[in-house]
């Protein structure tokens, strides 16, 4: 049994997948502009303004399109001219999807941190804060009076007393900590 043909003890040569060459690629690369061609070349006048118009649409400059559409760059410049309000009617319109993709996009992650959201307050709330230092405590309580103040809406200056009367409240437990060290 020859050696030539293994290439490992299991494998041959026919199995070992080699990466592409540039031939290979360009030889792909024609097959697939053949069959786009073939079909853009049974295309009648009006199939390829409407593909023109897209092409624009999407920002396909006049000379890719005109390779794309196998027509003369100077026939899409006056269609350019002669469909210009279609083009943009179509521009707006892909806008208005990618606008309306983005949206619900947005909505779908605020959704999700909704949910985490939720489940953070559950186990939140099934614990106790008797372990909690004093300190902390207070630093959440000024935290949680400022996320309130913002979610109410309340002015600067209410915000300031909150603020002073939070920051009162820990110089008040501070000394009475240290009070009872003391002691």
């Amino acid at each position: 049994m020859p050696n030539d043909t293994k290439t490992g003890p299991f494998l041959t040569e026919s199995a070992v997948t080699y990466p592409r060459t540039n031939t290979e690629r360009l030889e792909d690369d024609i097959v697939d502009a053949l069959k786009t061609s073939s079909t853009v070349m049974n295309m009648t006048k009006s199939e390829k303004r409407l593909k023109f118009i897209t092409l624009r649409a999407q920002g396909v400059s006049y000379q890719n399109a005109a390779d794309i559409l196998h027509c003369s760059k100077s026939t899409l410049v006056s269609w350019g001219k002669e469909l210009e309000d279609q083009i943009t009617e179509q521009q707006e319109a892909e806008q208005a999807d990618i606008l309306s993709a983005y949206k619900a996009s947005r909505e779908h992650r605020i959704a999700q941190f909704a949910a985490i959201y939720r489940e953070i307050l559950a186990e939140i709330n099934k614990r106790s804060l008797a372990n909690i230092k004093t300190e902390k405590l207070f630093e959440m309580l000024e935290k949680c009076s400022r996320c309130l103040s913002e979610l109410s809406g309340e002015s600067s200056t209410q915000k300031s007393k909150t603020s002073v009367i939070a920051s009162t409240h820990v110089e008040c437990v501070q000394t009475a900590v240290g009070c009872v060290k003391t002691v």
